[in-house]
């Protein structure tokens, strides 16, 4: 429970280092870029830097899933900005979020047989309803969900999704070097990107990505620790609402936000959820 907990505390300062980041970089890919140096670095610093090429059995595989994850990490930023040009902030955040809970749910359940328990089941539903409620907007329910929603729940998904993957089917010996291949190949994508739209690497740009290099690459670590214990059923949906939660709350009484009615609805619904989740 321990590093579940240390994941969500993780998860929640990213988001709070992408908030606070809002306004002051011109280069959102130049930012990412420089986070995924710094979470490259602390997986080299985990691993050792003269064991940074993994050998032996599972090497391949763990190469291979981990640029498959880099790879989903930057297509699923790619795609949630797109999709929030053409349908709005509200819809691709609820397909985003619900995307890196039902996703991991089915993989668990359908590939790897975790069976949750009734309440358990309740929880996740309760999750997913309080994604809903925190996130709508009604100023944009007419909005019409495209084609591009549907394909960011399922890269959303599948990022979140590899963690499990990694665990059941590669070493967890290795586990340090899934890291650091999958934040490789991040940093060259979104190098590539930057290049492309010409963005430069200003020093707020280079600060705030060390910022969320820190908590990046430490949510990441904690969450597959957290999954050799405790079930994916019970991990992705807790860390999801929990870390919604967080950020709501830092949202208050950081950035002095206020809330609606249905937001604090949404507060208690997600309490509910998280202990029916961990009974």
């Amino acid at each position: 429970m321990l590093f579940l907990i240390l994941t969500i505390i993780g998860s929640s300062c990213l988001s709070i280092v992408m908030r606070l980041s809002e306004g002051r970089i011109s280069g959102k890919l130049s930012m990412l870029a420089s986070n995924y140096i710094v979470c490259m670095f602390l997986a080299g610093a985990y691993i050792g830097t003269d064991n940074l090429i993994a050998t032996g059995v599972g090497a391949t595989s763990t190469f291979l899933m981990g640029g498959m994850n880099g790879f989903f990490y930057m297509i699923s930023l790619v795609l949630t900005q797109q999709c929030i040009r053409k349908n709005g902030v509200v819809l691709s955040s609820v397909f985003a979020k619900m995307g890196s809970l039902l996703v991991p749910l089915v993989v668990a359940i359908r590939a790897f047989g975790e069976i949750p328990s009734i309440l358990q089941i309740i929880g996740a539903i309760l999750a997913m309803a309080a994604i809903i409620v925190i996130n709508y907007d009604g100023k944009q329910e007419t909005a019409k969900a495209h084609m591009l929603l549907l394909l960011l729940l399922l890269l959303e998904g599948c990022a979140s999704s590899m963690s499990k993957i990694f665990g059941e089917l590669g070493e967890r010996a290795l586990s340090g070097h899934f890291l650091l291949y999958t934040f490789t190949a991040a940093f060259l994508l979104s190098v590539i990107g930057a290049v492309y739209k010409k963005e430069t690497f200003g020093m707020k740009e280079i600060f705030y990505g060390i910022m969320l290099g820190v908590p990046n690459f430490y949510a990441s670590r904690f969450i597959l620790k957290a999954l050799e214990t405790i079930p994916a059923v019970i991990v992705y949906p807790t860390r999801g609402v929990a870390v919604l939660l967080l950020v709501l709350l830092a949202g208050v009484f950081l950035f002095h936000e206020k809330l609606k009615k249905r937001q604090w609805v949404g507060i208690c619904v997600v309490l509910l959820a998280v202990a029916l989740l961990n009974i």
